[in-house]
């Protein structure tokens, strides 16, 4: 999805903000922000699942857990325990089209954190005795991911929905690849083919100054040999007509479903904030039409929910749910009939203004933090949309109700769909225990920024 939302707005002003390319390709993004004794630097390189071949398939997930595990003078557990020792959180995260690293720490110690991260992306062991210790821990996210429906069903969708494209590929890989084609040769010529300066955007946020942090990152950095990524040119799959349809079964109590359009990439940010917008409106929140329609009134679904998910390469609308599994039929027809008004009815100017505003509120959430801010400007960054960005607020607001409803026509009123379904074996609903009450409404409590929260995309795999 295109959120987090980078729109210039109260409670976070872009500027001042530095932009500075290193001559050996590295971007550096540096956003000062004195609001409290904190920073984060979080490292991004454009490189995800999108980028692997049917044999790498979970190489960049595996490659993500690897370079905790210790460089050439810092050994295992060594790391984790260092940035601890300061105080400092960190984490990473793998997804389809991006892998990012950050260490959130007081600002007093952001230049352990820089250095820390230099030794690692400079200096990364990956040491074969802890390939094959950490391939095990792999296996056991791959089962966990196994037995989660909403994931089950996310991977089934994405194979149907890009049938030819790298994004069929599940981001943590299979258990084939991960047992028997990742191997440290592997890993090690992914890592240099990928892990260079031409590919690699660091961000650093919070209480700092701007001229110690460049000269800080060009001592570590600046020696680095000017290296760039293969081009990637992916081209979308064809479109097609009809519905494909998709069935699961699992020893689950409940049933679950997933239905995408193919909808628009990047490279048509216009669009695709038009359909954020027509996400809210269709399914974020309790107010949001499938909450109203098939939660509250027909008490159909105990979840449901709706968002727009942007890829470098392509897109998606899709609409999640949870159910009675004898609810089946009547929750996909009642999905339908919704998706169906957005384009079929006038949307009401109100109802296009308060998905506005809950637009602009998630995006102002998901920036009350350094972290949050690192992770607006590095999602840009990644795109190379950083101008592009500075004019999303205007985007938003210039939505007309009869501009949403003719994108929801062109994008949403054709049958080129799939649907995926996901319920309990026969001799599993013979012991199942009696349906459970409806939950949360999908969108309620949910993280800051136009998430997923009902098996959509599933969160980027982390270690």
């Amino acid at each position: 999805m295109t959120g987090p939302f980078p729109i210039p707005a109260a409670g976070f002003q872009w500027d001042p903000l530095t932009v500075e390319r290193f001559p050996n390709g590295l971007t550096v993004v540096v956003k000062e922000d004195h609001a409290a004794p904190l920073a984060v630097t979080d490292v991004w390189f454009g490189v995800g699942s999108r980028q692997e071949t049917d044999d790498q398939s979970g190489t960049a997930h595996f490659l993500e857990h690897m370079l905790f595990k210790g460089t050439g003078r810092r050994g295992p557990g060594e790391i984790a325990a260092e940035i601890e020792a300061f105080g400092g959180r960190t984490n990473a995260g793998t997804s389809i089209d991006y892998t990012h690293y950050y260490i959130a720490c007081e600002s007093h110690s952001l230049a352990k954190a820089l250095e820390i991260h230099a030794d690692i992306f400079r200096n990364a062991a990956l040491d074969p005795a802890a390939i094959e210790a950490e391939r095990g821990v792999i296996l056991e996210e791959i089962k966990r991911a196994q037995d989660t429906p909403s994931r089950v069903l996310w991977d089934s969708l994405c194979q149907e929905l890009f049938p030819r494209h790298p994004y069929r590929r599940p981001t943590l890989g299979t258990p084939e690849t991960v047992r028997g084609k990742i191997t440290p040769r592997s890993l090690r010529e992914f890592f240099t083919t990928w892990y260079v300066p031409g590919n690699m955007a660091i961000l650093v946020v919070g209480d700092v100054r701007t001229d110690e942090v460049l000269a800080q990152l060009r001592s570590w950095y600046g020696d680095l040999p000017a290296v760039a990524p293969p081009v990637t040119r992916l081209a979308p799959d064809e479109l097609w007509t009809g519905c494909r349809t998709v069935r699961q079964e699992m020893d689950v109590d409940r049933g679950y479903l997933q239905l995408a359009f193919r909808t628009v990439s990047h490279a048509n940010p216009e669009e695709a904030v038009g359909l954020d917008l027509l996400g809210v409106v269709a399914g974020l929140g309790r107010t949001s039409r499938l909450s109203v329609a098939l939660r509250e009134q027909a008490s159909l679904v105990s979840q449901v929910g709706a968002s727009q998910v942007t890829l470098i390469d392509d897109g998606m609308f899709m609409v999640r749910a949870e159910f009675d599994p004898a609810d089946e039929d009547r929750v996909v027809d009642a999905v339908r009939a919704e998706l169906a008004r957005l384009h079929r009815e006038p949307l009401p100017a109100a109802e296009v203004q308060k998905a506005r505003e809950y637009l602009e509120n998630l995006y102002l959430r998901s920036v009350e933090t350094a972290e949050g801010k690192s992770e607006v400007l590095g999602n840009a960054v990644v795109r190379n949309a950083l101008d592009e960005e500075r004019h999303l607020l205007a985007l938003v607001r210039s939505f007309t109700p009869e501009r949403l409803q003719s994108l929801a026509a062109k994008h949403l009123a054709h049958d080129g769909h799939v649907l995926a379904t996901l319920g309990p074996r026969p001799r599993f609903t013979e012991l199942a225990p009696a349906p459970r009450r409806p939950g949360p409404v999908a969108g309620e409590n949910a993280p800051a920024g136009p998430t997923a929260p009902v098996g959509g995309p599933p969160p980027l795999a982390t270690p």
